[in-house]
C-alpha cells in the first residue's frame, strides 16, 4: 500500500508512511466528533426515563457531565495529534519533494530542457510543489479520512437500525457519484487554465525582458495589447473553471440536505407504527449533522483535489523521464577522448553529427574546425555527456561515457562556453563553480592569474587590525582622499584624518596597490593647496599607482542631505569642463603617477 501511495502521489517512502498516519488520525478525529452525539443521546434517554418513572432526572447528571468532558478531551487530543502528524509531515515531505525533483533534473539530458518550456518547468518545481504542500496538509488527508470514517460510522448505524441508516446515508454515495462524474470536465478546465496562465506568464516575461527593444522599435502598443489579451484569456478560463466547480459542489452539498428530510420522514413513519423510540430518532437526527459535515467539507475542497491530480501528473512526467545515470567511480586508462561512429540529432531526422570518428589525444591540442552549426560545440558536449549519442560510442580513456554518472565524468572536464552566464551570486562564487571545494585564497589566486583585481573600496577610517587581517586577500585598495588638512577634513566629514592618513601609510609599507580617489567640490576642496597635497601624497607613496579625480555633482546632494552636510557642500551644478581639466593638469604636473578623471 505504501508503494502504491508513493507512486500515485509522487511521494517519498517516508512521505507515504506519514500520509497513512495522517489519514488514520483524521479518521479518529471524525469518529471522535460522534462521541458527544452518543453522550447527548444517552443523557436524553436517561432524563426521559427518569421523568417517566417519576424519579429525579438530575441523579445521573454528574456522570453524563463527566462523560461529556471526557468526550471533548478525546476530541481535543485527537485533533492535536492529527495536527502534528499532518502538518509537520507535510512540510517535511514538501522539502523532500523539491530536493527529489532537483535530483531528477540533475540526471536528465539537456534535450529534456530544450523540449520543455522553462516557465512551465519552474512552475512545476515551485508552484506545483507549493500547491501540493497545501493540498496534503488540508485536503487529501481530510478527504480520505472523511470517506473512511463515514464508512465506519455508516456500518455502526446500519447495525443499530438499518432502516434509519439507509434513510440518512443514501444521499452520500449519490452525492459522491455526482462529484466524481464531473471529475473529467473539472480536470479539463484546470489543464486549460494552466496553459492560458503559462502563456500569460511567458508574455509578461517577454515584455519585461525586451522592454528596451520594444520601446526602441515603437512596438509598445502591440505588445501591451497582446499581453492584455492573454491575461483576459487566463482570467476567463479561471472564472469559468470556478463557476463549473462551484455549481457541482453546491449541487452536491444541497443534495446531502435531502438526507435530513428522508431521515425525518422515515423516523416519523416508524414512530407512528411503534417500530422506533423517540431517543433513537433524535440520535439519528443529531448524527445527520455530524455525518454530513466531513463529506460537505470534502466537496468544498474537491476542486483543489482535482487540481492537485493534474499537478501530480506533471511531476510524474518529470520523474518518469529517462535519466542519465551511471558509475560514480571509474578508472580510465588515460584521458584520450575517442568518438566511434557517432551520430546525434537534436530533433528527429535532423542529424547534426553523422558517423563521426576521431581521437583527441591526451596532452595534445585538438581543434575541431568547421562552419557555424557544424557540430563542434555538440561534439564537446557529447564528450562531457550532456547528451547521449543516437548511435556510436564516446569513450574517455577507453571507458564508454554513457556508463558514467554525469557529475563523476565532469570531474575530468573543463568546458568554456561561447555564451557567458553569471549566476545570481557573488563574483567569488561564480569563479568557484569550476572547483566547488576551492578555498577563498585559491579563488583569489585564480582571479589574479586572469588579471581580475580583488578590490576594497574604503574611506580609511577603520582600525588598522581590520586592514591587516585582509591584506593577503586584497590586491587593490580604492582609497578615499578628501582633504589633507585635518581641521578641514573634520569640517567636511565630521572626523579628523589622522587615522586615515596613518592607515594609508601602513598600507603603502605593506606593499599594497593603491588608487587614491579624490572627490573635488568646486569652492570647497579644489584649492591649489589641496591639489598640491594630493600630488604630494601620490608621489611620496610608492604603492599609489593612480590618482582618480572625482568632480562632485548634484547627484551627490542626496547623500549630503542624509549626512547633514548640505551647508558645507553647496555644489548644485556640474563643474565646468575647463575647471576639471585645470584640476587634472595641476595634479599631473606635480606627480609622475597616472592621473584620471572619473
Amino acid at each position: 500500500m505504501i508503494e502504491r501511495i508513493r507512486k500515485k502521489y509522487a511521494m517519498t517512502e517516508k512521505g507515504a508512511k506519514d500520509y497513512v498516519s495522517a489519514v488514520f488520525w483524521s479518521v479518529l478525529v471524525n469518529i471522535s466528533k460522534m462521541l458527544p452525539v452518543g453522550v447527548l443521546a444517552t443523557a436524553l434517554s436517561g432524563i426521559i426515563e427518569a421523568l417517566t418513572n417519576g424519579t429525579d432526572p438530575r441523579a445521573g447528571l454528574t456522570r453524563f457531565l463527566a462523560a461529556g468532558i471526557l468526550a471533548l478531551a478525546a476530541l481535543f487530543v485527537t485533533f492535536l495529534i492529527q495536527y502534528k502528524a499532518l502538518y509537520e509531515a507535510t512540510y517535511r515531505e514538501s522539502a523532500n519533494r523539491r530536493i527529489r525533483l532537483a535530483e531528477v533534473l540533475r540526471q536528465l539530458p539537456l534535450s529534456f530542457f530544450g523540449n520543455r518550456d522553462l516557465t512551465d518547468l519552474t512552475t512545476t518545481i515551485m508552484g506545483d510543489t507549493e500547491t501540493l504542500e497545501k493540498a496534503f496538509s488540508h485536503f487529501y488527508p481530510a478527504m480520505h479520512g472523511a470517506l473512511i470514517s463515514t464508512a465506519l460510522i455508516s456500518a455502526g448505524m446500519l447495525l443499530y437500525d438499518w432502516r434509519m441508516a439507509l434513510a440518512l446515508l443514501w444521499v452520500v454515495p449519490a452525492s459522491l457519484l455526482m462529484v466524481y462524474l464531473s471529475r473529467r470536465m473539472e480536470k479539463r478546465h484546470i489543464k486549460k487554465g494552466l496553459v492560458t496562465r503559462r502563456a500569460a506568464t511567458d508574455a509578461m516575461q517577454e515584455v519585461l525582458e525586451c522592454a528596451p527593444e520594444i520601446k526602441a522599435c515603437n512596438q509598445k502598443a502591440r505588445y501591451i495589447a497582446d499581453l492584455n489579451r492573454r491575461l483576459d484569456e487566463a482570467e476567463q478560463d479561471t472564472i469559468w473553471g470556478e463557476l463549473f466547480t462551484g455549481s457541482v459542489v453546491t449541487a452536491a452539498q444541497s443534495f446531502l440536505k435531502l438526507g435530513i428530510a428522508t431521515t425525518v420522514l422515515t423516523g416519523v413513519t416508524l414512530m407512528s407504527r411503534g417500530d422506533l423510540a423517540l431517543i433513537p430518532f433524535l440520535m439519528f437526527l443529531i448524527a445527520a449533522t455530524r455525518v454530513y459535515d466531513p463529506i460537505g467539507s470534502m466537496f468544498a475542497n474537491m476542486a483543489a483535489v482535482f487540481a492537485c491530480e493534474v499537478r501530480i501528473e506533471r511531476m510524474q512526467e518529470i520523474e518518469n523521464e529517462k535519466r542519465m545515470t551511471g558509475m560514480t567511480e571509474y578508472d580510465p586508462d588515460g584521458y584520450d577522448i575517442r568518438f566511434e561512429h557517432v551520430t546525434f540529432a537534436y530533433r528527429e531526422k535532423e542529424d547534426v553529427l553523422r558517423d563521426v570518428s576521431f581521437t583527441a589525444k591526451q596532452g595534445q591540442v585538438t581543434a575541431l574546425v568547421g562552419p557555424s552549426g557544424g557540430g563542434k560545440s555538440t561534439a564537446a558536449r557529447l564528450a562531457a555527456r550532456f547528451w547521449d549519442p543516437a548511435e556510436g560510442t564516446v569513450r574517455l580513456g577507453g571507458v564508454d561515457v554513457s556508463t558514467v554518472d554525469g557529475e563523476a565524468l565532469l570531474k575530468n572536464y573543463a568546458i568554456v562556453f561561447q555564451d557567458v552566464v553569471l549566476f545570481a551570486d557573488t563574483v567569488m562564487e561564480n569563479i568557484r563553480l569550476g572547483k566547488r571545494d576551492a578555498t577563498d585564497e585559491e579563488v583569489l589566486a585564480a582571479a589574479k592569474a586572469e588579471k581580475i583585481s580583488t578590490a576594497l573600496d574604503t574611506c580609511g577610517f577603520a582600525p588598522w587590525e581590520e586592514y591587516r587581517e585582509i591584506l593577503g586577500l586584497i590586491d587593490l585598495f580604492l582609497y578615499d582622499f578628501k582633504a589633507a588638512d585635518s581641521i578641514r577634513h573634520r569640517e567636511l566629514t565630521g572626523v579628523e584624518n589622522e587615522l586615515i592618513l596613518e592607515n594609508l601609510c601602513r598600507l603603502n609599507e605593506a606593499g599594497a596597490v593603491i588608487f587614491l580617489r579624490c572627490p573635488l567640490v568646486p569652492g570647497v576642496n579644489d584649492s591649489p593647496e589641496h591639489l598640491a597635497a594630493i600630488a604630494g601624497w601620490a608621489e611620496r607613496l610608492s604603492g599609489v599607482e593612480e590618482v582618480t579625480l572625482e568632480p562632485y555633482h548634484p547627484l551627490g546632494m542626496e547623500k549630503a542631505e542624509r549626512l547633514g552636510r548640505c551647508g558645507t557642500l553647496k555644489c548644485r551644478n556640474f563643474p565646468p569642463p575647463e575647471s576639471v581639466n585645470a584640476w587634472r593638469k595641476t595634479v599631473a604636473s606635480r606627480t609622475r603617477k597616472r592621473v584620471v578623471v572619473s
